[in-house]
């Protein structure tokens, strides 16, 4: 057994000794693999939020690692976040959506009536198109001309 072994599960085999002498359930003892110092600088944040951004990691992986790298305090609870984010999305959603029918409500109340015209009258209606459909020009007479 490596010394990276043995400092990773010694306390948890004292703990169930202590446990056991005291009449009591033991308690859980976690201690990170490295001792490294995990905070994130911001080029790793800006990282991870692209990441996050492009679909690559979900909001939840981001919190966690944000959490890990004490960006976000440790009372912030990942899963309230996420459902006030979620809550926070939809209302926006329903009210784009509601200025989205105000504005067309707007532009078909400010809409003219179709007046009569264009291709359901005149020649075009009984499908009389000579030239070419282009404008006039001094090369081509255009879809006017006789």
């Amino acid at each position: 057994m490596d010394d990276a072994d043995t400092q990773a599960t010694c306390p948890s085999e004292l703990d169930l000794i202590a446990a056991t002498l005291a009449g009591k359930e033991p308690p859980e003892v976690t201690i990170p693999k490295d001792f490294e110092n995990r905070l994130l600088d911001g080029n790793q944040v800006t990282a991870m939020l692209q990441l996050q951004m492009q679909n690559q990691i979900s909001q939840e992986t981001l919190l966690k690692i944000l959490a890990e790298g004490e960006i976000l305090p440790p009372y912030i609870d990942i899963d309230d976040e996420i459902l006030k984010t979620k809550d926070a999305m939809e209302e926006q959603f329903d009210l784009q959506l509601e200025q989205a029918e105000a504005h067309m409500q707007m532009q078909s109340d400010n809409t003219p009536e179709q007046s009569a015209g264009g291709v359901s009258s005149g020649k075009g209606a009984s499908g009389a198109t000579k030239g070419s459909g282009t404008l006039p020009t001094p090369l081509r007479p255009g879809k006017h001309a006789e």
